[in-house]
C-alpha cells in the first residue's frame, strides 16, 4: 500500500490468485516431497502470510489474475 501511495500511477500491483491445490502440487514437485508434507508447509506459509495481511492485497491491486 505504501509503494502505491508513494509512486502513484508509476507503480502497478498485480495479485495472482492461485488455488491452494495448485500451489501444493507445485510445492511438492519443486521440493520433491510428498503431497501431504507439501500441504502442511503451504498451510504454515499461508498462516504467516495471513498474519502479515497479505489477504488485503487483492483489494488494492490494479489487476487480480485468477
Amino acid at each position: 500500500a505504501y509503494l502505491k501511495l508513494f509512486f502513484g500511477s508509476r507503480f502497478e500491483l498485480q495479485y495472482l490468485d492461485t488455488p491452494r491445490s495448485e500451489r501444493v502440487r507445485r510445492w511438492a514437485t519443486a521440493h520433491r516431497i510428498p503431497f501431504v508434507d507439501a500441504e502442511l508447509q503451504i498451510d504454515e506459509r499461508d498462516q504467516i502470510k495471513e498474519q502479515r495481511g497479505c489477504s488485503k492485497i487483492s483489494s488494492i491491486a490494479d489487476e487480480v489474475v485468477r
